[in-house]
């Protein structure tokens, strides 16, 4: 069991907007450093593209800390 090792990597160019059941990466299963497997990671909720309002919002959050 000490050769099986795995390694999560997400996707690169990952940017919102991401919908439930997207694949945004995968962890990957090695024997003795040689891939044997992966699984692909998927989004468990959708996530809205930010848009101005929400930027104004976390800079006013920011100011009245």
């Amino acid at each position: 069991l000490n050769l099986i090792t795995s390694q999560t990597e997400f996707l690169d160019n990952l940017s919102a907007p991401v919908r439930k059941g997207d694949v945004i990466g995968q962890r990957i299963y090695y024997y003795n450093f040689s891939p044997i497997g992966s699984v692909d990671i998927t989004a468990s909720e959708d996530v809205p593209e930010s848009g101005y309002k929400d930027y104004a919002a976390l800079v006013l959050k920011s100011l009245f800390k």
